[in-house]
């Protein structure tokens, strides 16, 4: 089979920056795991300074993100449309002298329309990696319409409140062998990420504290708009004393292993429907157990009171998350809610096994069981 990859241009493939840019560095290690099983002609449309084993194919264009400071911001978005339109109008014609048979297009919104004009025979696989909603769930909906296109979630939460049919769930996976297992943790819990309330790293300093635990708050503050500011210098900054509260700022990715196997626990107290949550396997991968509030997928990734403990979010002040929440409660091992619920899990963790939690994502989160859930989605397009 013949198999073209695409993301929107912004970046190379995988990715240079000191960014957290999941969708990208995921596409390449798609292809290049498709590359060495040399069972399918993969092809790789990604901008200059792209790398792959592949055959690459960058029409001479920059990663979009090259030209942001060259550019106004409406400069540069109109760039990101324009440049995602080019790259793809220019697949589609390398795909019919190339004999493609499926593109697997990700984080696809602005090409829709496009997709809608692509001649009908062409088979699309579509992978949405961010929560689908707002130009995300509108773009999974009308794609839906189209007999060419199948829609796979990176989790079943992820789909819940779109009226799209999924072709199939994969799960992302990670190289386990880049997160060295650790069974000797210090006094620490961790929270990694943006800083942003939906992430709830005050709660995960407020539970930590009343464990008797040090907490490391590795990210970086999203001051992007007053909200996030108001979070980062009225709860966050006023946290951090160096002893009990230690603020890490952002780490490249692939080097927070160090983080994960310090840590007694990684907290996820997250306020939002996470729709993955790549370090929670990348921290089970180092034998960290998982500590997060039942939002998103983490009953997906997490395994109560086995690599973790799940609990439930505290009751929200809005009537329409309320009646989420209600929705959603679980059995689970801890029955406090909210920060209490956290600290009683953080009381508890010496109860979970580290070796179970490594065990776990080299069982259900490697980048071979990713490929095996993509190669099948592909296999099954293909006969149509």
């Amino acid at each position: 089979m013949k198999i073209g990859m695409m993301i929107t241009p912004m970046h190379p493939i995988p990715p240079l920056e000191a960014k957290i840019l999941a969708p990208w560095l995921l596409v390449s290690q798609i292809t290049e795991e498709l590359v060495r099983r040399s069972r399918h002609e993969v092809y790789l449309f990604a901008p200059q300074g792209s790398v792959t084993g592949a055959r690459l194919y960058d029409f001479g264009m920059k990663p979009v993100s090259a030209l942001k400071n060259e550019l106004s911001l409406d400069e540069y978005e109109e760039r990101k449309r324009t440049d995602e339109a080019d790259m793809f109008r220019k697949m589609i014609e390398t795909g019919k002298s190339e004999g493609i048979s499926v593109y697997h297009l990700h984080q696809t919104v602005g090409m829709a329309p496009l997709i809608r004009e692509a001649p009908r025979e062409i088979q699309f696989v579509i992978t949405l990696h961010d929560p689908l909603e707002g130009d995300q769930r509108q773009a999974a909906e009308e794609l839906r319409e189209l007999p060419n296109c199948r829609l796979v979630s990176i989790s079943n939460a992820q789909r819940q409140s779109v009226s799209a049919n999924f072709t199939d769930t994969v799960h992302h996976g990670i190289d386990a062998g880049a997160y060295p297992f650790s069974a000797g943790p210090q006094p620490v819990g961790a929270v990694m990420g943006r800083i942003l309330s939906k992430k709830g790293q005050l709660d995960a300093i407020l539970a930590t504290k009343a464990a008797g635990l040090q907490c490391y708050i590795v990210g970086h503050p999203d001051l992007r708009d007053e909200a996030a500011g108001e979070y980062w210098y009225g709860s966050i900054l006023p946290q951090i004393d160096g002893i009990h509260a230690v603020y890490i700022p952002f780490v490249r990715p692939g080097m927070l292993y160090p983080y994960y196997q310090k840590a007694r626990a990684l907290l996820m107290p997250i306020r939002w429907e996470e729709p993955f949550g790549l370090v929670m396997i990348e921290a089970m991968a180092c034998g960290t157990p998982v500590v997060a509030y039942n939002r998103g997928s983490v009953p997906e990734i997490v395994r109560d009171g086995v690599t973790g403990f799940i609990v439930d979010p505290p009751e929200s002040d809005e009537p329409a998350m309320q009646e989420i929440h209600r929705s959603r409660i679980g059995s689970w091992i801890i029955k406090e809610r909210g920060v209490a619920g956290l600290t009683a899990a953080l009381n508890r963790i010496s109860e979970i096994s580290r070796d179970d939690c490594r065990k776990h994502v080299e069982e259900q989160f490697t980048i071979s069981k990713m490929v095996d859930g993509y190669e099948k989605v592909y296999e099954s397009v293909a006969q149509l």
